[in-house]
């Protein structure tokens, strides 16, 4: 057992750690996941219509697509492509009808 448990001993952490980019693709990360985490919370309440549905997963759609840097590209495209999959589902009369018909949402 260690007897310093905040020490790291794995060397495969270690050098993930140290690496060059870990730090500047760790805050790319956190600005992807934030409103991910957001979106989530907000589709949970118990008032949530389909409208609330679409709405976010627009604002997730153009929040992704806004993401830059060259190192996140690899996972900016990994996710317009689930996203993409994901929008066939949405791709409904009734989802449509549901935003312009929602009274918080007309206009905008």
């Amino acid at each position: 057992m260690n007897e310093n448990p905040e020490l790291i001993t794995n060397r495969n952490i270690k050098q993930i750690l140290r690496g060059l980019y870990f730090f500047s693709d760790l805050k790319a990360l956190i600005k992807v996941l934030a409103p991910i985490q957001l979106i989530i919370t907000n589709l949970e309440a118990r008032s949530t219509t389909l409208a609330d549905c679409f709405v976010q997963f627009v604002r997730l759609a153009a929040y992704i697509k806004k993401i830059s840097g060259f190192r996140i590209n690899a996972f900016k495209n990994y996710c317009i492509q689930v996203i993409n999959r994901r929008w066939r589902n949405f791709d409904s009369d009734i989802y449509i009808l549901a935003y312009f018909l929602h009274p918080g949402y007309r206009g905008k």
